[in-house]
């Protein structure tokens, strides 16, 4: 009987734990589906009619631009205009390609014409728009980049959008109902309101708190394992507990455990991104006026965008991006356009490379130039890059927050043993992860938020998680709790009277299993007459 009382003891806390787990794991499947409905999933296309657009390197001299992290071209309310990206904190620069002006505080206008693109409401009015260079209790560090323009919009809803201005990207949209729901989810479910300092004492209570909820699974298992055959009696909610329970076992030790190993992976994580700007580029250097000859070079190309990329050996090149084979999407309803944010669409197909000072081609394609950018990331000590593969869709070892596709993944050896994340558009490196964190992200993606399911459609994972897991979990947990209240009783008036007198009837203080065919209790009734 040391498996039933310890089981009971553990009840309380498992079962407040479980509820307050498993309705706020609900809830963060209610938070993906409100908020803010977008017009469009991909930044505004640029007008790609270059012909007789000054050379880069022209513009940024007469504007006393001598090194840059990002040049390329972008689509503005203005037109096609060269953004320039001096530093990772500072905002952007944008210069007009006919005349080589440059529009001052041009950044912030292009955050709020991107957030209206994304929202497709051109006219609606902006209250405040702030450039935020740390994370918030808005914009939380899960987002990743930085910095971001926050839009705050002036409608009912009170919605914000938060704007990445150097790919374009929109890095959060939310309004007031779904802010207040990612609230309580933190509150609840991952206690980020602890302070930084306290971080040790946040771990080791939830993982206290996990933990009771394995042992109390386990001991319940161990109980229904000894009484397997037998009858049960007490009330019926009992019963309908050790019904629903048997069934849940697999999916509570998968999330619990997920739950555990991403909660000792991610303890300590610093708050910040592994996104890298590429090193400086003398942009002066880049003098072949690729605009005199546009047509002639675009000749049955359809280019998507131009940047300009430099390599760790010195090489300076145009990089004409074409247009993905899938196109652009035709307008979609919510749940389409909301999948294809979470899975991701590439913005643009291979490249053509064009020496910035001379303008011959680069023969080599754009996973060479991949892997000549990731050994510029790679340190020294590293063996070898072992395989360089096109990423153009979310997965869980790159997963959405990044906001960049399409980019090479880069793997390298010993001692690293890491994938490096290779945006070759502008040379910028998107993410690093590890072996173990690849290991890590793989089982929280397929064992806590059941991403096996996926193929079936994201409305059918929904449907399974929340609908046959999340709530049969809180219906064990609630009747659990409920039983916890009180001794078991019969759950018929006048049962105690029929019930056979044994050998804990004449012997008062000792406990028995359940009986397994009778002779549990035939046997205890011998010893007893001895």
């Amino acid at each position: 009987m040391m498996d039933r009382a310890r089981h009971r003891r553990l009840a309380w806390i498992a079962g407040l734990a479980l509820l307050a787990w498993g309705s706020s794991g609900i809830l963060h499947t209610v938070i993906t589906r409100v908020g803010p409905q977008l017009a469009d999933v991909r930044p505004p296309a640029p007008a790609m009619d270059l012909a007789g657009a000054r050379a880069f390197g022209a513009v940024l001299t007469q504007a006393g631009v001598r090194e840059t992290r990002a040049v390329r071209i972008v689509a503005t309310a203005d037109g096609a205009h060269l953004q320039v990206t001096e530093s990772a904190e500072a905002p952007r620069r944008y210069f007009d390609l006919r005349t080589g002006a440059e529009r001052p505080d041009y950044d912030r206008a292009q955050a709020i014409y991107l957030a209206r693109h994304y929202l497709g409401r051109a006219d609606l009015a902006v209250v405040s728009a702030r450039l935020q260079q740390t994370f918030d209790r808005d914009y939380v560090p899960v987002n990743r980049l930085l910095p971001v323009w926050r839009i705050d919009f002036a409608d009912a809803a009170g919605t914000s959008v938060w704007i990445y201005t150097e790919t374009g990207a929109l890095a959060l949209a939310s309004d007031r109902t779904k802010r207040g729901l990612q609230r309580v989810f933190e509150l609840v479910h991952t206690w980020s309101w602890m302070p930084p300092g306290l971080e040790w004492l946040r771990v080791a209570v939830m993982f206290a708190l996990v933990g009771c909820i394995a042992i109390t699974a386990v001991l319940g298992l161990r109980l229904r394992w000894r009484r397997r055959g037998g009858t049960w009696s007490g009330r019926p909610g009992r019963a309908w507990h050790r019904r629903a329970a048997l069934p849940l076992v697999v999916p509570l030790f998968a999330l619990a455990g997920s739950g555990l190993y991403h909660l000792v992976h991610e303890a300590g994580a610093e708050a910040d991104t592994n996104l890298t700007l590429a090193p400086p580029v003398a942009v002066g250097a880049a003098t072949y006026p690729l605009f005199d000859v546009w047509n002639e070079v675009t000749a049955g190309l359809a280019v998507a965008g131009v940047s300009l990329v430099a390599l760790p050996d010195g090489g300076l090149y145009y990089r004409l991006a074409l247009a993905p084979s899938c196109g652009r999407p035709e307008p979609a309803d919510a749940t389409t356009l909301r999948d294809a944010r979470f899975d991701g669409v590439p913005l643009t197909g291979p490249a053509v490379y064009l020496d910035a000072r001379t303008g011959e081609p680069l023969a080599e394609g754009d996973r060479a130039v991949a892997l000549a950018l990731a050994r510029g990331f790679v340190p020294a000590q590293a063996e070898g890059i072992e395989t360089a593969s096109l990423v153009t869709r979310f997965s869980p070892t790159y997963d959405f927050r990044n906001k960049r596709l399409p980019v090479w993944q880069v793997d390298v050896g010993a001692p690293l043993e890491a994938s490096y994340f290779i945006d070759t558009a502008t040379g910028v490196l998107a993410d690093v992860r590890s072996r173990h964190g690849r290991r890590e992200a793989l089982v929280f993606s397929y064992l806590h938020k059941w991403n096996f399911l996926m193929p079936l459609g994201r409305t059918v994972q929904n449907t399974v998680v929340v609908g046959v897991v999340g709530l049969m979990v809180l219906l064990v947990a609630a009747l659990g709790l409920r039983l916890r209240r009180g001794p078991d009783r019969p759950h018929r008036a006048g049962d105690s009277a029929r019930k056979p007198r044994g050998a804990a009837d004449v012997l008062p203080g000792i406990e028995l299993e359940s009986p397994v065919g009778g002779h549990r209790h035939e046997q205890a009734a011998g010893e007893a007459r001895q």
